[in-house]
């Protein structure tokens, strides 16, 4: 299904509750599909303006839904029961509901992806999600929390990510395994980044003008490696004090604008301002 460009190929619903849908079902999965260079806009289905169900193998590429709604509840791009995709270039934008809800999938890549002025979250992670990378992606203004973990997914990476002017927080981290390297989190309602989880590494972020900068905790019976992150001066340091009795083996090295700090049963590596 390609089109000859967002600006081009408009698929336009009209505020009828009508979706863009590729459905397989357990067993059955529909596969290799392609979605390129189009524009879905005005769906007032419930289930969202680009609905994939059962489907793996399959590339977004240059795709924009916008204004979904009056009436859905997701808005923009669902994605559930999916394994092995890509999503590239690809725009949720002004959409009554969320921008891209993902549910029990797994092995999935979203590359330079935009989420904005969505009316809940940009990205929400939902339930039975393993193994999801989002790399360049932006949330930008939407009413809710930027990028949102529902329910705790076990690895997943943030490379190069922005979550700025959000009203909840910015990156909202409950997962075994997270890895974010050189993400920033500006002027986000709530905290920067919320992390909570197990096996933790923060290497390269930025986080400024937030709610609260960083908030940790409890990292439950985990390994965390916080490393050259950047908090403005008199924030929330990092590592927080939020850790639980159970915390072991963090590592919080050179992350700019922290005081030093001790917790309970953990590595102690000492912050210098600048170092």
């Amino acid at each position: 299904f390609v089109g000859e460009g967002r600006g081009t190929t408009i698929i336009d619903f009209n505020d009828g509750a009508f979706q863009v849908i590729a459905s397989g079902s357990a067993g059955s999965e529909r596969v290799n599909i392609r979605i390129e260079n189009l524009t879905i806009q005005n769906s007032a289905d419930l289930n969202s303006g680009l609905y994939l169900n059962f489907c793996d193998f399959f590339h977004l590429n240059n795709v924009r839904v916008t204004s979904g709604g009056p009436g859905a509840s997701i808005g923009g791009i669902r994605i559930a029961n999916c394994d092995n995709f890509i999503l590239e270039n690809c725009r949720s934008d002004t959409n009554t509901g969320i921008g891209y809800w993902f549910t029990d999938s797994d092995q999935f890549t979203a590359i330079n992806c935009n989420a904005s002025s969505n009316t809940e979250q940009g990205f929400y992670i939902s339930d039975g999600v393993d193994l999801c990378s989002f790399i360049s992606c932006v949330a930008d203004s939407n009413t809710d929390d930027g990028f949102d973990n529902n329910a705790t997914v076990e690895e997943e990476t943030f490379i190069g990510c922005i979550a700025m002017n959000n009203g909840g927080i910015g990156y909202d981290i409950d997962s075994i395994g997270a890895y974010l390297f050189g993400n920033l989190a500006s002027a986000n309602t709530g905290d920067g980044f919320e992390i909570n989880g197990q096996r933790i590494i923060l290497i390269g972020n930025t986080s400024t003008g937030n709610g609260t900068e960083y908030d940790f905790g409890p990292l439950t019976n985990q390994q965390a490696t916080i490393i050259g992150n950047s908090i403005p001066v008199g924030s929330t340091t990092v590592p927080s004090t939020e850790y639980s009795e159970t915390d072991e083996e963090v590592m919080s090295l050179g992350n700019l604008g922290a005081s030093p700090r001790t917790e309970k049963n953990m590595l102690r590596m000492q912050n210098v301002s600048g170092g």
